[in-house]
């Protein structure tokens, strides 16, 4: 290795985080912003930190976001220096699963299923797209859309020999 070109490692982490003083974390957030200082094109640092401030009044995901430092992780002692990061924090319940505020599309509604069986009707001859078929699409989609966005934050603008899109195959059956 010696003076050659320094070696990249990509670390994956999962900390889940009790919040029992909600309070107290809404406080050192609002704090820690307060005490920040915001790089804007128009100078208009105020504003900026009246924003951030809003998003973590009253969230305590957006509040434990905003005083997570991926970068303390990795010690500089240790020969390595952090470089780039990300993170994300998501509320859970008490399952483990995230709460998230996506609306779920009324599938039932948008797509109702048609049970006359008859040649004749529009609604059910040929093909019909039930609603369990159009969330298994939905969901499908916004899982690519996520991974797409994701190569577009780890490779910007640079090929990632990644399909994301193009080795979707869907076949249909009568």
């Amino acid at each position: 290795m010696g003076d050659s070109e320094p070696r990249r490692v990509r670390v994956s982490m999962e900390v889940v985080v009790e919040v029992h003083d909600p309070v107290a974390l809404e406080k050192y957030a609002l704090d820690s912003i307060d005490a920040c200082t915001f790089a804007t094109d128009d100078g208009d640092n105020e504003t900026a930190r009246q924003q951030e401030r809003a998003l973590v009044m009253g969230d305590a995901a957006q509040a434990v976001s905003w005083i997570a430092d991926p970068y303390a992780a990795i010690s500089d002692d240790a020969g390595v220096e952090a470089t780039e990061s990300s993170h994300n924090a998501v509320e859970l319940d008490s399952d483990h699963l995230p709460i998230t505020d996506t609306d779920i599309p009324d599938f039932a509604t948008q797509f109702p299923a048609c049970t006359c069986n008859k040649d004749s009707c529009a609604g059910c001859s040929g093909l019909q797209l039930t609603p369990r078929t159009a969330s298994v699409l939905w969901s499908s989609c916004q899982l690519r859309a996520d991974l797409a966005y994701e190569d577009v934050i780890v490779f910007g603008d640079e090929p990632s020999g990644r399909r994301r899109f193009s080795d979707v195959s869907l076949t249909w059956v009568a």
